[in-house]
């Protein structure tokens, strides 16, 4: 960050000569999205200034939704901000920002092949665990199902899409037996230590066949695999207890626009709230609350929703 953090004045003087210039903004978020929490307000605060001065934060932000909202490369630069609002502990606009890194689906939209998905995770399952954003996303994720399952134990839990484990330890300490599900042989063949059961195979249809054995259910960083929602959710209530939970995220896109998909990065399907509700619902499932937290470095709600 040495060199960047020189760097700082020249950009901001650039973007107070030319506003409208992408690169120039990009180039400051980027940096931004790097940077401390300790640095991030003061930081952002300098771009606003250079930018627009003395009109806020806030108004340079609707600003450059305005300047950029619909620029082609516009993923990474929204993403960034999004971050940064986040970490400015505004997670409500954090999501609201996330919403311009979308676009609409279109017919060449399709979800991933089984065939893909073996072959992402064949080629990078040795790997996986290493990513740290990968586990900053498990952190994230058991630090809201610890909040559901506080001072619970001897439960039944499917983790399905499990992956190599990641959420095992965390959910060990409520169970009195852990079954994974996951769609890849080979990051099953890696959790398989970490479970009392271990399943291959798509996970929405191998709940279906389960019968209701689960306490919990918990599901982190796959559903963006599924442009319908619905078998899933389905899948699950048919392997839950009367009373039961389901703790799952999920990308959201706006209120009221369905399913849409990144138009950057790696490709996510991202699902309204009222979809996930509706569908949920629909599955007989009730809503419990849920949170806006991060993963993948990308914004998401954290939902729990509870059986009948």
């Amino acid at each position: 960050m040495g060199q960047a953090q020189l760097a700082f004045p020249n950009v901001f003087r650039a973007i107070t000569l030319d506003p409208g210039n992408y690169d120039f903004h990009f180039l400051v978020f980027c940096w931004i999205w790097q940077a401390p929490d300790s640095d991030v307000e003061q930081l952002a605060n300098l771009w606003a200034e250079s930018y627009l001065p003395g009109l806020g934060l806030e108004v340079c932000e609707e600003s450059l939704i305005e300047a950029f909202g619909e620029h082609p490369d516009r993923y990474e630069l929204f993403l960034a901000l999004s971050s940064l609002e986040f970490r400015r502990g505004r997670p409500d606009r954090a999501e609201e920002l996330f919403g311009f890194c979308l676009a609409p689906l279109d017919d060449q939209d399709q979800a991933p092949t089984v065939a893909d998905v073996l072959g992402k995770y064949h080629s990078n399952s040795g790997g996986y665990d290493d990513a740290e954003h990968h586990a900053d996303t498990i952190k994230r994720f058991l630090s809201f199902t610890e909040r559901h399952l506080s001072g619970r134990s001897g439960l039944t839990i499917i983790d399905a899409a499990c992956g190599t484990g990641g959420l095992a330890f965390g959910l060990r300490p409520h169970a009195a037996r852990l079954i994974g599900v996951d769609l890849s042989p080979d990051m099953a063949e890696r959790a398989k230590p970490h479970y009392d059961t271990m399943m291959v195979g798509d996970m929405s249809a191998a709940m279906s066949g389960l019968g209701h054995p689960a306490d919990v259910i918990t599901c982190s960083g796959a559903t963006y695999y599924l442009r319908d929602l619905a078998p899933f959710l389905h899948g699950a209530a048919a392997a839950i207890k009367p009373g039961g939970m389901l703790l799952f995220s999920d990308f959201s896109a706006p209120a009221g626009s369905g399913t849409m998909i990144t138009a950057g990065g790696t490709r996510r399907y991202c699902h309204s709230p009222d979809l996930v509700r509706d569908l949920a619902r629909q599955a007989g499932w009730s809503e419990a609350g849920f949170d806006i937290g991060i993963s993948y470095s990308l914004p998401c709600r954290f939902w729990c929703f509870t059986a009948p």
